[in-house]
């Protein structure tokens, strides 16, 4: 469970450093606000999946230990 919460603060933190600038790019990118909402709701469906793989992860490896 430490491990699983160590990453998703880490993925945390990295999300708050490089976000903006990634939204900035894409907003640019496509000429106006209305690529965001798609980016930032992959971001975020993107971020669930891994946060539930590494649980899964996590009580797997606590079954062999």
């Amino acid at each position: 469970m430490a491990t699983t919460t160590g990453l998703i603060m880490q993925g945390s933190q990295l999300g708050h450093a490089l976000g903006p600038p990634v939204l900035a790019l894409i907003v640019s990118s496509f000429g106006g606000w209305h690529a965001a909402p798609l980016a930032l709701g992959s971001a975020a469906a993107a971020g669930t999946l891994l946060s539930l793989a590494l649980a899964v992860l996590e009580r797997q490896r606590e079954r062999f230990v």
